[in-house]
Parts: C-alpha cells; sequence; structure tokens
C-alpha cells in the first residue's frame, strides 16, 4: 500500500491498520514521543539519502556559502530543522515550500533544492543539467532511512511473523543491490515516468547507503538512536526525557547491534 499524505504510514501502523511500514528513524522517534507504540525493526539504508541539490556552475560547494536565492525546503521535516539551525542564512535567501519536482530547479541557475541522492539529481541531469549534491548525513543530521517498522502490539502477538517478514526485508535487500532489474522492472510498472537509465543510476547510488564500507546491511547502532534524540532535543522538536530513544527498536527480531 503506497503511503499518502492523507493516510501517513506510522498512524496506520500504530492502530493496527497495517502490520508493517516504512519510515525515516526520526519520525519514528516523533510518533514514539506522542504515544504511538510502534518498534524500529530494519534499517534499509544505513545513511541518509537526503541532500540538498545544487547547480555545478553555481559555485557553491557548502550551504554556507548561500548569500540569495531560493531553497526549496519541506520546513516540517526534522532534516529542514537541522539546517536552518545549522544555517543562519541572511534574509536575501528565501525558503520556499518544496513543490516535488526538479522543474523550478532546472529554470533557475542559483536555485536550492531537497533531494534524494538517488532521485531528484539524476533526473535533473538526465534533462541536462549538471548538479552537486551535498549531504545531510555529511553535515551531521544522519537519521536511518527506510526502516521497516511494526506496532508493539504485532511484535508481542506474532512474534514469528515479524521474524519472517524481517528476513524477507534483507533478502529483498541483498536481492536489490545485488541486481536490480526486478525491483527496477516494477518501480517503473508503477511510475512509467522513470526510465530504466535512471532506475539503475539510482540503483547505484543507493548501495553505498545501504552497506557503507565496514557496515552491515540492517544493522542497528543504540549509540546512533540516542544522538538522534538528543538532536531532536536540541532542536526544539522533542522535550527532554519525551521518549527513550532505547525503546524505539528491537534487538532480537531487527539486527544486532553494530560493532
Amino acid at each position: 500500500m503506497p503511503g499518502r499524505p492523507d493516510a501517513p504510514v506510522l498512524p496506520q501502523v500504530a492502530a493496527g491498520r497495517v502490520d508493517f511500514g516504512v519510515a525515516d528513524a526520526s519520525e519514528i522517534l516523533l510518533a514514539r514521543a506522542q504515544g504511538a507504540p510502534i518498534v524500529a525493526l530494519v534499517p534499509g539504508l544505513q545513511k541518509s539519502p537526503r541532500c540538498m541539490m545544487v547547480h555545478e556552475a553555481s559555485g557553491i560547494t557548502d550551504l554556507k556559502d548561500l548569500q540569495s536565492g531560493s531553497v526549496q525546503l519541506s520546513v516540517r521535516e526534522p532534516f529542514a530543522s537541522f539546517l536552518r539551525a545549522q544555517y543562519r542564512w541572511p534574509e536575501a535567501v528565501q525558503i520556499v515550500p518544496y513543490s516535488g519536482s526538479v522543474a523550478p530547479f532546472l529554470l533557475d541557475p542559483k536555485a536550492v533544492q531537497q533531494a534524494y541522492v538517488f532521485s531528484e539529481p539524476i533526473i535533473a541531469e538526465s534533462q541536462g543539467a549538471k548538479v552537486r549534491c551535498i549531504l545531510v548525513a555529511d553535515l551531521g543530521f544522519n537519521p536511518y532511512a527506510s526502516v521497516l517498522v511494526t506496532s508493539e502490539s504485532l511484535l508481542a502477538s506474532r512474534p514469528e511473523l515479524v521474524a519472517r517478514v524481517v528476513a524477507a526485508t534483507l533478502r529483498g535487500w541483498e536481492q536489490y543491490l545485488r541486481d536490480s532489474s526486478a525491483a527496477n522492472a516494477e518501480i517503473r510498472a508503477r511510475n512509467t515516468e522513470l526510465s530504466p537509465e535512471i532506475l539503475a543510476k539510482g540503483a547505484a547510488a543507493l548501495k553505498p547507503l545501504a552497506a557503507p564500507e565496514g557496515g552491515t546491511l540492517g544493522a542497528i547502532d543504540p549509540a546512533r538512536w540516542k544522538t538522534l534524540a538528543d538532536q531532536l532535543v536540541d532542536l526544539g522538536l522533542l522535550k527532554p526525557g519525551a521518549v527513550d530513544p532505547a525503546t524505539a527498536y528491537d534487538l532480537e527480531i531487527g539486527r544486532k547491534p553494530a560493532k
């Protein structure tokens, strides 16, 4: 079932209307702080794919270089709060809502736009643009992404089902990283605007994020969850003590702690 703005994933999982969902680690912590009984099982991506996309010709290599122009951001997203706290841009830098399209970016050589490194930059380049991506993870905000989640009640009542879905999810990621053709064919069947070339490049961009050098696919590091919770508190998105990050994930049915 595809996620939609009018049917957000985590409330559906928390209410038991769906058994499993996929979300970002920061969303999971914020939802738990609101009382949602959800648990992270497997992070598909160890490194966040979120980036800020700029035109190469702009000369921007650091977001502190921004002195004017527009920045397309989903301002309610935690990563946007991090960026706005990290970089107090002058008034000449205009924050505008993210449109979900690369079209405005392509028309404005000074534009900066949020993106996923495996998606919008590749689409923009397929339309003739030369872009540079600044990964938000490299700036210090790196929540796990594409995290498989379930409800506390399902985990308690049907642990064998959860274990099977975890194992199947890991096999799916392993297969995708080894050969993305079958998954890409399914994606293209649902969105014919994405060419096989774009999807192949997207899969290549995802590989180092799913299993970074020296990392383990699907691993969970408790220290990273604590760091993320502390960051959300510092940003004013979480009240101190509102959520214990150690309760947000399962290491037994999910993954072993990262070494």
